[in-house]
C-alpha cells in the first residue's frame, strides 16, 4: 500500500489569523462593526490569457475578450476584440460573467470595472470574485480607492505589474452586510449627482464660449456700439479713414524703398484689392461702415524665419506656434536663433498681428495672437504669418479675426496637402472685413473687453467648481471606507460573525 502524504487542514483560529488584518497594520480606524482582513482570504483572484495569434480561428469570435484598453470607465459593456470556443479551450484565458469586477494588474495596474457582459480576460487583468457576497459595486469602489496604493505596490522597468501575492495582502474593511447595501446605495447617488453636477458645469462652460464668441460678433459688427453712434458724432468717417490708410500705405511703402535702395530686394506692400463683388456679402453693418478687405487695412503679410531654433540657443528668442495663445502671446515655451542678427522682416513690434498659417490640425489654423509689451528684438517662425495694422486699431482686427463671418472666408479658401491645413498671404489679404471708423474702433475694443472681463471671472468661477467637483469622489469614497457617510448602525452584527462563517466551510 503507497502511503500518502496527507496535508492537514488549518483550524478555524489559524484561517482567521492569517485573515484578520493586526491592529498596528490597520490603515485607519473604522467603526466597531467593522472587520479588517486581508483581500485575499475574502475574494478569488482569477487570472486570464492570450489565445495564440497565429492561430487565425481562435480570433475575431462570439466571446468578448477584454485586455487594459477596455477598462475605461465604471462599466464595462463592449471589448475591442474577442475570441472563438476553441480559442477560449486552447488558452490560459478565464471567462468572467456580468457583475465579475476585473482588476488590471499590468501596464496600468490598479484600473477595474464591473463587467455587464460574459467576457474572456487576458493576462494582464484579474478576475475578483467575492467569497462573501461583497456587491460588485463595493469592491469596484474599494479598488478605486486604492488604485494609487496598488500603482505604488506595482514594478517593472517596462511595464509595471503588482503580484498576486502582494494583492492578496492588501488590508480591506469589511462592514456588516445590511450596511455594505447602504454604503452602495448612498455612493451610487452620490456618484450621479456629481456626474449631474458635471453636465451641469460642462453645459455652462459651452454657454460661456457661445456667449463669449456672441459679444466679440455684436461688437466687430455694430451691435454694441448702436447707442454710441446715437450719441456721437466722429471726425473721420469710415470712407475717409479708407482712403487715409491707403495713403499711408503708400508713404510707408516709399520711406522703405529709401531705406532700402540699391538692395536687390524690394520693400513689400499688400495690395489694396478693389475688384471684390462686395454684393455677394450678406452681412449687416451700419451705414456708417464700409466693406473692405483685410489687405487693404495691412501694410504687409510677412513669413518668419525658417532658421533652426533652439532652447540652448543664446540669440534672439522666436515666436512660434506654441506661443500663439488665446489672442495674446505666451512667452513661457521660447526657442532661442544661434545667432543675435534677425532681419527686420522677420520680427515683430508692439501692435502686430500673428496668425497660424499652417498645421494638421484645423482649429489651430487662423488662430491669431495680438504682439503687447515686447521690449527687445523677437523674430516668429515661418508657420507664422505676421500681419501689421495701419491707422486701425490692431486690437479690433485681432477681435475680427474671431469671428465665424471672417474665419469661414480664410477656411473655404484654405488648402490641405498631407494632412497638413495651410492659408497663404492671398487669401488673407483677400478677406473681406467691415471697417468702422477709427473712434467707434476703439469703443468697440472698449466694450469687448470690459464684457470678456465679466466673461472670464464667470468662467474661472466656472473652472473653480469643476475642479472641487474632480476632487468629491474621491472624497466620498474615502469617507465611505471609513464609515463616515453617517449611515452606521452599531447594533447591527459585526463582520466578523461573517468572516468566521464563511471561514468554517472551507473546514468542511
Amino acid at each position: 500500500m503507497s502511503k500518502k502524504s496527507i496535508k492537514e487542514k488549518k483550524t478555524l483560529e489559524e484561517l482567521l489569523e492569517e485573515a484578520l488584518v493586526p491592529e498596528e497594520e490597520q490603515p485607519y480606524e473604522v467603526p466597531e462593526n467593522w472587520t479588517w482582513v486581508r483581500i485575499g482570504s475574502i475574494y478569488h483572484f482569477i487570472g486570464g490569457g492570450t489565445p495564440s495569434k497565429s492561430n487565425s480561428s481562435y480570433w475575431n469570435g462570439e466571446i468578448p475578450w477584454a485586455s487594459v484598453k477596455d477598462v475605461k470607465n465604471k462599466y464595462l459593456y463592449s471589448t475591442q476584440d474577442s475570441i472563438s470556443t476553441e480559442g477560449l479551450e486552447n488558452s490560459s484565458s478565464s471567462l468572467a460573467i456580468p457583475g465579475d469586477v476585473l482588476l488590471v494588474t499590468r501596464i496600468s495596474p490598479g484600473k477595474s470595472t464591473i463587467t455587464k457582459i460574459k467576457t474572456a480576460i487576458n493576462q494582464d487583468l484579474k478576475i475578483v470574485r467575492s467569497i462573501l457576497g461583497i456587491p460588485s459595486f463595493f469592491t469596484w469602489a474599494y479598488f478605486t480607492n486604492n488604485i494609487n496604493v496598488i500603482e505604488n505596490m506595482s514594478s517593472g522597468t517596462t511595464v509595471k505589474g503588482v503580484k498576486l501575492e502582494e494583492l492578496s495582502r492588501l488590508p480591506f474593511p469589511v462592514p456588516p452586510m445590511p450596511e455594505q447595501k447602504r454604503i452602495v446605495d448612498r455612493v451610487e447617488s452620490l456618484l450621479e449627482k456629481i456626474n449631474e453636477a458635471k453636465r451641469l458645469i460642462e453645459a455652462v462652460t459651452n454657454l460661456i464660449q457661445d456667449f463669449r464668441q456672441s459679444v466679440i460678433t455684436r461688437g466687430c459688427f455694430g451691435q454694441l456700439t448702436a447707442e454710441w453712434r446715437n450719441q456721437n458724432s466722429v471726425k473721420t468717417s469710415a470712407n475717409e479713414l479708407l482712403l487715409q490708410i491707403i495713403e499711408e500705405k503708400k508713404n510707408i511703402y516709399s520711406l522703405q524703398c529709401l531705406i532700402e535702395e540699391g538692395k536687390k530686394k524690394k520693400p513689400r506692400i499688400s495690395k489694396n484689392i478693389n475688384s471684390i463683388d462686395f454684393s455677394t456679402i450678406k452681412w449687416s453693418i451700419p451705414k456708417e461702415w464700409v466693406l473692405t478687405n483685410l489687405g487693404t487695412v495691412i501694410y504687409d503679410f510677412q513669413y518668419g524665419t525658417s532658421e533652426k531654433s533652439e532652447y540652448n540657443y543664446n540669440g534672439v528668442p522666436v515666436l512660434r506656434i506654441p506661443n500663439i495663445s488665446d489672442m495674446s502671446l505666451d512667452f513661457t515655451d521660447l526657442k532661442y536663433l544661434n545667432s543675435g542678427v534677425i532681419e527686420e522682416n522677420n520680427t515683430v513690434k508692439n501692435g502686430d498681428l500673428l496668425i497660424i498659417r499652417s498645421n494638421g490640425s484645423r482649429d489651430l489654423v487662423g488662430k491669431t495672437a495680438i504682439v503687447e509689451n515686447v521690449n527687445q528684438v523677437v523674430a516668429f517662425a515661418s508657420y507664422l504669418i505676421r500681419m501689421r495694422p495701419v491707422i486701425v486699431e490692431p486690437k479690433y482686427i485681432l477681435y475680427l479675426l474671431q469671428t465665424s463671418r471672417v474665419k469661414e472666408q480664410f477656411f473655404s479658401k484654405a488648402k490641405s496637402s498631407a494632412g497638413i491645413n495651410n492659408i497663404n498671404t492671398e487669401e488673407l489679404s483677400s478677406t473681406v472685413i467691415p471697417l468702422p471708423p477709427l473712434e467707434e474702433q476703439k469703443e468697440i475694443v472698449r466694450l469687448i473687453e470690459r464684457q470678456l472681463k465679466c466673461i472670464e471671472e464667470l468662467e474661472n468661477q466656472c473652472k473653480l467648481g469643476g475642479q472641487i467637483i474632480e476632487q468629491l469622489p474621491k472624497t466620498i469614497l474615502n469617507r465611505a471606507f471609513r464609515g463616515e457617510l453617517g449611515i452606521n448602525n452599531p447594533d447591527e452584527e459585526s463582520a466578523i460573525e461573517i468572516i468566521k462563517e464563511t471561514l468554517s466551510k472551507q473546514l468542511c
